[in-house]
């Protein structure tokens, strides 16, 4: 890639990084979701049988608590946006 002037660098520098983050967390999102679905069917397929597969089943509730805390971590704290409320009236 050539760069021809200083605008050009910084936009490079600077905004080129954000679109790399936003395309990563779009495709994390996704992950998250398949963690999921993943455990579940892990899980349930574990229990199919007549006989329980303990190890199996333990596998995709591990599987399945991964996704769901990785999904509770992306949401924002009820307790931060009333702070900020009080502090903005």
């Amino acid at each position: 890639m050539k760069i021809n002037s200083k605008n050009e660098l910084l936009n490079f520098i600077f905004v080129q990084p954000f679109k790399i983050t936003d395309i990563f967390m779009e495709i994390s999102k996704y992950i998250n979701y398949l963690l999921i679905i993943i455990g579940c069917i892990v899980a349930i397929y574990a229990q199919a049988g007549e006989e329980q597969d303990v190890v199996i089943l333990i596998l995709g509730i591990v599987i399945l608590m991964f996704g769901l805390f990785r999904i509770s971590s992306t949401i924002p704290s009820k307790k931060d946006s009333v702070e900020e409320d009080i502090n903005n009236d």
